[in-house]
């Protein structure tokens, strides 16, 4: 009983230090980020290095990039974290609110999920969800229905009495995510949505997530590429600060992907020996440079499986997939793929020149 009391009395302090009411929403919402900086005091890097980016409402902006490209402090930004090391430099709108000048008028429209779940341990489930719920400004009702909605889809039935330390951390995450979804924000954050759960939660996430999108602007941070081209309608990928690219992920990869790629499995009962092997590849590797380009390369090669890489000529296509039909049999073909690179191939291969550019600066 006490325990319930402190929650209560608890979330009323809390909901009035925010002071979130049911203001209206603005008719155009959308998020705006103008020569954005943010300094890490305690090396003195610079986390974000002029971003600029606008999105649109209906939108979902994947935010990539290796381990401290600046994704999260960007997420920080964006959710006024009164704990970053520095005041940012720069301006953003968040439905057209300045949330640097006004960031208790942002805070009714802002959903957040961050990557480490912020969530009291030493109370359970429902408890942590009705405090959320009164920061938010929902009476007892909307608490109610719009959690037992949540719970049932995240599968939470069996653990919303538990005490939170005693949930898995893929546990703990879905309630994270009950909670970011409690009302419907205008501009949601999410940080590295599927780290932690289980690939019928991540499921579960995806489609939540495919559905809030169409009424709010969404950025997420991930280093799932399935997750980005499955869920975001653009993305940037982020190094050393500074946003690199930005685009949907068939540009990206029609313009930092080396062409396509060509893989085949050569039939192994009629190859004898090493020797035998050695010739059908060198075979097939002058049939391909004379007939189709003579730029293409053989990449790789396990066994009777090979890999060429082409570059990016996609009037070819036709033509190659009509000439290794014909010639399948003579090359020993047994079968073959034609692939665009992936979009976790062209972010290892930025991360990599990125990489070798540093290395190269004095």
């Amino acid at each position: 009983m006490k325990a319930k009391i402190f929650i209560t009395t608890y979330a009323v302090i809390l909901s009035t230090m925010f002071a979130i009411t049911s203001t209206s929403i603005p008719i155009s919402f959308g998020l705006k980020m103008i020569e954005e900086k943010q300094k890490s005091v305690a090396n003195g890097l610079i986390a974000i290095n002029g971003l600029s980016l606008g999105l649109q409402k209906g939108q979902v902006f994947g935010l990539l990039g290796p381990n401290g490209a600046g994704k999260t402090t960007t997420i920080n930004v964006l959710s006024y974290d009164p704990f970053l090391d520095a005041p940012p430099r720069g301006e953003t709108y968040i439905g057209g609110i300045n949330l640097m000048e006004n960031p208790k008028r942002v805070f009714p429209y802002l959903g957040l999920l961050p990557q480490f779940d912020v969530l009291w341990t030493d109370i359970t489930t429902l408890d942590n969800i009705y405090v959320f719920a009164k920061i938010k400004g929902l009476s007892n009702q909307q608490t109610l229905a719009a959690s037992d909605a949540l719970i049932t889809r995240l599968e939470l039935q069996t653990h919303k009495n538990k005490r939170l330390d005693a949930l898995s951390g893929g546990n703990r995450k879905r309630a994270s995510v009950v909670v970011t979804f409690l009302t419907t924000p205008r501009c949601v954050l999410i940080d590295e949505p599927s780290s932690g759960i289980d690939p019928i939660g991540r499921r579960k996430l995806m489609e939540l997530i495919h559905e809030r999108k169409h009424n709010a602007t969404m950025i997420l941070t991930t280093h799932s590429m399935e997750e980005a081209e499955n869920l975001c309608s653009k993305v940037g990928i982020m190094m050393n600060g500074e946003l690199q690219c930005y685009n949907t992920c068939l540009a990206i990869k029609n313009k930092y992907g080396s062409g396509f790629r060509l893989e085949i499995d050569l039939l192994k009962d009629k190859i004898k020996s090493s020797s035998d092997l050695h010739m059908v590849i060198d075979k097939i590797t002058k049939f391909l440079k004379e007939k189709c380009n003579s730029k293409c390369y053989l990449s790789n090669h396990v066994g009777i499986k090979l890999l060429y890489l082409f570059p990016p000529i996609n009037q070819m296509l036709p033509y190659l997939f009509e000439l290794l039909e014909k010639e399948k049999s003579k090359l020993l073909i047994n079968e073959y793929s034609i692939s665009q690179p992936t979009l976790d191939q062209v972010f290892n291969s930025l991360c990599k020149k990125n990489s070798t550019a540093n290395n190269s600066q004095p």
